[in-house]
């Protein structure tokens, strides 16, 4: 009640950002927990922007970080990819290219509730499905997958979600490829009711589901 300044029964997103900065939110075991799902004046949530380019505080916040795709600042892989990757959000992407394609591994949110119709994203990379691109996961099933066009250049991708509402989800992105293409390119995430992506996903093939499961379970 104190952070609603006006007692108007709402909190605008300013009430909002400086409820956060009084009382930050925390996981079960007392550790800070990172912005995920974070309201926007325009209503969306954001899940995660990239922005923080520390892969030891986003493991404080909850992210699991498997494998060796991942596991290095976010600066050097959004200068790899300035030029090759397009418009992106803020300072910084996260990429699974270094030097080669020879690096695997996965990155796991902490688990979020899903409030909105859709899931938008920015990708790109390689087009392997079931070993390179973004999942998904309700009840720990991937449920929704997207992958790149073997190009970089960043495109919105959004997962239609209305009937996982109210439901706890989590995002896992995946490099499991060595060989060509074998990296992926990700930024913005959010939770919205107004998709604007071209491409949207509803449903995942069976059997695709099936091999993500196999390949990282």
């Amino acid at each position: 009640p104190d952070a609603d300044s006006d007692q108007d029964g709402v909190l605008t997103y300013s009430e909002y950002r400086e409820l956060l900065t009084k009382h930050p939110p925390k996981q079960e075991d007392g550790r800070p927990a990172g912005p995920i799902s974070t309201a926007l004046p325009s209503g969306d949530l954001v899940i995660t922007e990239f922005e923080e380019k520390n892969l030891g505080t986003m493991r404080q916040w909850g992210w699991t970080i498997e494998g060796d795709a991942f596991n290095r600042d976010l600066n050097a892989g959004t200068q790899l990819m300035r030029r090759r990757a397009g418009t992106y959000h803020g300072r910084y992407l996260l990429s699974s290219y270094v030097i080669s394609d020879g690096g695997v591994g996965e990155i796991t949110s902490p688990a979020f509730e899903i409030e909105q119709s859709h899931i938008e994203l920015m990708i790109s990379g390689g087009d392997h499905p079931g070993r390179v691109g973004v999942n998904l996961l309700v009840d720990e099933k991937v449920v929704r997958t997207a992958t790149g066009r073997n190009d970089d250049l960043l495109e919105s991708v959004a997962f239609e979600v209305q009937k996982f509402r109210g439901r706890q989800a989590r995002v896992q992105i995946i490099d499991a490829h060595r060989g060509l293409w074998g990296h992926i390119n990700v930024d913005r995430i959010y939770q919205t009711n107004r998709p604007r992506a071209r491409r949207t996903i509803n449903s995942i093939p069976e059997q695709l589901g099936q091999l993500v499961a196999t390949v990282h379970s």
